[in-house]
């Protein structure tokens, strides 16, 4: 696992156009991605939580995830359309706008990968990342309806994170229902540091070793 940079842009991108989206199937081993250009992707690198899962010996990426920074998310798509979320807490965005923020932006690998066991541990790493940015709180998004990518579903209860919100956006002719989860930062250091359970210990071991090949 490492950090992204310019010249990995083409690779990710044709990663991200082999994980169209696709109605017919569930998408919950590898996820899927909706959009992001080129030159978004430069951005990301340039600013953002930006991690990149490698084959060991061939150095191709398999795999890779995005978590925004307080900064980059409040310039984003998708806190200008913060106002369209059902939150299920009506003073919830008045409070979270006074925090500091990451959101996890995307998570994606290519099919035949273990994402199970893989997906947790890139997206623990790009939490940690956020940590050293300051992040107080972090926000992700999963589709659920009317099929699942689930790529980063087993982090999010692991780190305790609660659903807080649900959002509606139109893809060509498919209407894609999300979940929002919240989680804070600080339960995150405390299971980590103290009372970490077999689950999110078994995740943040891959993690390290990941970081280490």
């Amino acid at each position: 696992m490492r950090r992204a940079t310019l010249a990995d842009v083409p690779a990710v991108m044709a990663l991200k156009e082999s994980l169209r989206m696709d109605p017919s199937r569930t998408m919950a081993a590898e996820g899927f991605l909706l959009g992001s250009s080129a030159e978004a992707y430069a951005h990301f690198v340039q600013g953002a939580a930006f991690r990149l899962l490698c084959a060991k010996e061939s150095s191709e990426i398999n795999g890779f995830g995005i978590a925004l920074p307080d900064a980059m998310l409040r310039a984003s798509e998708v806190w200008e359309r913060r106002h369209e979320i059902a939150w299920t807490e009506p003073d919830l965005l008045a409070s979270l706008e006074a925090r500091k923020l990451g959101y996890v932006e995307q998570l994606a690998f290519r099919p035949g990968i273990a994402a199970r066991v893989y997906a947790p541990a890139l997206a623990m790493r790009l939490v940690e990342d956020l940590e050293e940015m300051g992040t107080e709180l972090v926000l992700a998004t999963t589709v659920a309806a009317p099929f699942m990518n689930a790529a980063s579903l087993t982090l999010m209860a692991t780190v305790g994170a609660r659903v807080v919100g649900r959002v509606e956006e139109q893809h060509g002719a498919i209407r894609l229902i999300s979940d929002v989860h919240l989680f804070s930062m600080a339960e995150f250091a405390r299971l980590r540091d103290h009372s970490a359970p077999r689950r999110f210990r078994r995740i943040r071991d891959t993690m390290l070793r990941l970081v280490r090949e």
